[in-house]
């Protein structure tokens, strides 16, 4: 199943994604929350383990469900939607952790595909920051979003490498660029 009208944003964290996504939410886009934040949100709500500083495969298994679970929900509507993050994000944290990859997880990124354009943010240290779900250094922030690229660019889809520009300004250059694509399907 292909989804033409769902565009990811995906990259390390402390890029920009989240902030960008949700200008574009209050403009009125239709915006689908990152897994990997919502399952440490509940997990730490209710002293469980499946977190990345805990259970790393846990949480892994757990992200691709949910992420399945986003992709799935929304299948029968036709507008844009905008993934903070997608499956083949999970399978690019797998990398990245050296986890076990489950064959359910490659089949899910072969199976559930997206808008062939993935809006990549870079690595970009003068706003790189973490928080209490985001805890990866610069380090690993930066390698995830290297290793993103290399995933989503091996599964088969065109990256778009969203410019260092301020987050108002990164949400009228990504609208633009969706519009046009979209336009096109």
């Amino acid at each position: 199943m292909e989804k033409r009208n769902y565009f990811i944003f995906t990259g390390g964290p402390g890029a920009g994604k989240t902030t960008v996504v949700e200008h574009l939410r209050i403009r009125g886009f239709s915006t689908v929350e990152e897994s990997g934040r919502k399952i440490i949100k509940q997990q730490v709500l209710s002293n469980e383990n499946a977190v990345p500083w805990l259970d790393r495969q846990k949480y892994a298994s757990m992200m691709e469900k949910d992420s399945v679970i986003s992709y799935l929900s929304h299948k029968e509507d036709d507008g844009i939607f905008i993934f903070d993050r997608g499956i083949p994000d999970t399978l690019g944290y797998s990398l990245l952790e050296n986890l076990i990859i489950p064959e359910s997880l490659l089949k899910s990124c072969r199976e559930y595909r997206y808008s062939p354009y993935v809006f990549l943010f870079p690595f970009w240290d003068e706003i790189y920051m973490n928080d209490e779900e985001q805890k990866q250094d610069r380090e690993k922030a930066e390698k995830t979003s290297k290793i993103m690229e290399k995933v989503y660019t091996s599964l088969g889809y065109e990256i778009i490498k969203v410019p260092f520009l301020s987050s108002n300004a990164r949400a009228d250059w990504v609208e633009e660029r969706i519009k046009k694509v979209f336009s096109l399907v």
